[in-house]
């Protein structure tokens, strides 16, 4: 995960370096293809779609006031005299700005208008890099910081289970009957805290019924998972799984996050394999829904098995498609 995030903030820097060294003729098209590129990337579109939400919430309406100063003239006087409430305002802002400019065919930020400080045109590029888009990079790049942390310590999670504790907690699972997802939930909470996540809390009322694990509700970082057993031997099996998803896209709306988690413990003897729509991520299945984006971390804890290796049989697959874990809640919402 590590490995993901510094390539994507890398892609970043690269993205806004175009524009920085780009013909000041050409800068219209650039600033398009760097728009296309942050919204194509559903991490970095999710941060976006956030930053308009919480607009909304405010009723700041940044790009209505983008629209007003453009038609001054005096583009960058916006920055320079508003004080902006925190790095997120800032960046609602850069963002509506800047779709305004990707909208306009007419090259306004070529000018020295809107263009503090050069007169220059070859200058110009970098001087509207600096001035307007680097908030908005900044933002987002400490934004896919802050979150994966989450999901580097669930992924962490994941490891340690199947690595290190899987015999112990195939014993607790097979010795608490009748509480076996309460007991493994507890687990996961306890290593969350022991990572710093501070009150890991289960249980959490929402409108939609009670969240597994919720935390960080007031930071960067919101932590709001499912969590989900898979053992055909109980018949919990794949509706589990549809039913998991339906139920984190209804909290993550509930406490309006942008970002939810589902981990499965598979406790049966095979692979389940989730096929999802974004075929650039290959180590976390990864699903984009309504402007959001869900995670589905699978910790595998087959029962333990004490034939050799070439006495097991083949291990079978369980392939569920991103349509099929959809479908239900697509379902609710037209109903």
């Amino acid at each position: 995960m590590l490995y993901l995030t510094n390539s994507l903030i890398t892609k970043i820097q690269e993205w806004r370096n175009r524009i920085a060294n780009v013909h000041y003729q050409q800068l219209n098209r650039q600033l398009d293809s760097f728009l296309s590129s942050l919204e194509k990337e559903s991490i970095i579109n999710s941060i976006l779609l956030e930053l308009q939400t919480k607009a909304d919430l405010l009723e700041v309406h940044p790009r209505e006031k983008c629209k007003d100063v453009l038609r001054g003239g005096m583009l960058f006087s916006i920055f320079e005299n508003k004080k902006f409430i925190d790095d997120s305002e800032r960046a609602m802002y850069h963002y509506n700005l800047l779709k305004l400019l990707q909208e306009d065919n007419t090259p306004l930020y070529l000018t020295p208008a809107v263009v503090n400080g050069s007169t220059q045109p070859l200058e110009r590029p970098s001087l509207f890099v600096s001035q307007y888009i680097d908030p908005l990079v900044y933002y987002i790049q400490d934004k896919i910081t802050q979150f994966s942390s989450v999901l580097y310590l669930l992924e962490k999670y994941k490891q340690r289970c199947e690595w290190f504790s899987k015999e112990e907690l195939r014993l607790m699972y097979e010795n608490n009957k009748g509480r076996q997802e309460n007991v493994l939930d507890k687990h996961l909470r306890l290593f969350l805290f022991d990572q710093g996540i501070d009150y890991p809390f289960a249980k959490v009322a929402s409108p939609s019924g009670e969240a597994d694990v919720v935390s960080l509700l007031h930071t960067n970082d919101p932590l709001v998972l499912e969590v989900k057993i898979f053992d055909r031997s109980k018949n919990y099996r794949k509706d589990r799984i549809i039913s998991g998803f339906t139920q984190i896209v209804s909290y993550t709306n509930d406490f309006n996050k942008q970002i939810g988690y589902l981990l499965i413990f598979n406790m049966d003897d095979i692979e389940i394999n989730i096929v999802t729509k974004n075929k650039n991520v290959k180590l976390t299945n990864e699903i984009t829904f309504a402007g959001k984006t869900y995670f589905i971390i699978i910790v595998n804890l087959p029962p333990l098995n004490t034939e050799s290796a070439s006495e097991r049989k083949k291990l079978e697959k369980l392939t569920i498609s991103e349509e099929e874990i959809t479908k239900e809640i697509i379902s609710n919402i037209n109903n």
